[in-house]
């Protein structure tokens, strides 16, 4: 059996040096949880949603915490 039988066509990739912002804006375009990453013509990884929601969420926290000792002066 060959892989194309059995998979998905490709719709998209995530570029390295595009933005976290951008990779969730392709995903919900596209409507998926996951996008290959690629370097050129390389594959490099795959990001998913999951990963996504983990940089979000440790950007919100980093922002919470500097709110609170602004809050604290």
């Amino acid at each position: 059996m060959r892989l194309g039988e059995v998979t998905s066509p490709l719709r998209a990739v995530i570029r390295c040096d595009e933005t976290p912002h951008q990779a969730l804006e392709r995903m919900e375009r596209i409507g998926t949880r996951h996008l290959p990453v690629v370097d050129d013509e390389k594959w490099v990884g795959m990001l998913s949603m999951r990963d996504l929601l983990r940089v979000e969420l440790s950007d919100k926290g980093d922002e919470i915490k500097l709110l609170h000792e602004y809050i604290q002066q």
